[in-house]
């Protein structure tokens, strides 16, 4: 694997490819009116929503792909109704130490952070996901998906949106300042949460405040959810659906 040292959002997107580990200086990378030359396998789609038709990055059927920060790293897209990163098709990527949001304005409408679709084997470790607008996480037809030592902030649809997809793990998150308390999981099996914090969120004017944590579809599998977690409203508003959730030491 080749590593190459980034100090900008031109050097990150014109080095992104399989079997590669970009480590990103400290700073900034403002991704969104970056040109790019034509590469079926990372581009910019036009979302055609919004007053515009706002643009979002696509990284398709990559492999092997490292993106290293410091912690001190933030990529950014200024389009309110774009995801910030779609991954589709991609394997063994492995995101660590960046956060990744819009800005300077939250996203809007379908704004949301990171998208994975007919991915596996995804590591999201130190990242955290911020200023989405809608949802902070989607993992769609994904197998073998770890995020920890994390945080979610400042979303306002959904903290987690799990579709079609096993084996997703997530520990050590924090969901923290939200306007939305909610998880969504459809279709989906061995999914576990531990020793997350989800605290100090609030619902927004489009939520009830009975609304569940965890709004689980009758075709999931096993979701676990470990006492270590922690929240800050009542265990009777936990899940919508009793059956589907097991909570173990």
């Amino acid at each position: 694997m080749d590593k190459i040292i980034c100090g900008s959002a031109i050097e990150m997107l014109g080095n992104l490819g399989s079997n590669v580990e970009l480590v990103l200086q400290t700073g900034s990378y403002d991704i969104s009116d970056i040109l790019l030359p034509y590469d079926q396998n990372v581009f910019f789609a036009d979302t055609n929503i919004g007053p515009y038709g706002d643009r979002e990055l696509i990284v398709r059927n990559i492999s092997n792909l490292c993106l290293v920060g410091d912690g001190n790293v933030f990529v950014t897209n200024k389009y309110r109704y774009a995801n910030v990163i779609t991954f589709i098709g991609c394997e063994n990527i492995s995101l660590n130490g960046i956060s990744f949001g819009h800005s300077p304005e939250m996203g809007g409408c379908r704004g949301g952070v990171l998208v994975f679709k007919d991915c596996q084997n995804i590591t999201i470790s130190g990242c955290t996901l911020f200023g989405c607008g809608t949802i902070g996480l989607s993992v769609i037809n994904s197998r073998q998906v770890v995020f920890n030592a994390g945080r979610i902030t400042k979303c306002n649809s959904e903290l987690i949106y799990l579709d079609d997809s096993e084996a997703c793990t997530f520990e050590n998150v924090e969901m923290i300042e939200n306007e939305t308390r909610s998880i969504v999981i459809l279709h989906s099996d061995d999914i576990s949460f531990k020793s997350c914090n989800i605290i100090r969120n609030v619902v927004s004017e489009w939520s009830s405040p009975n609304d569940p944590l965890f709004y689980i579809g009758n075709s999931s599998g096993t979701i676990v959810f470990h006492a270590s977690n922690t929240i800050d409203f009542p265990r009777d508003q936990l899940v919508n659906v009793s059956e589907r959730l097991v909570v173990t030491e």
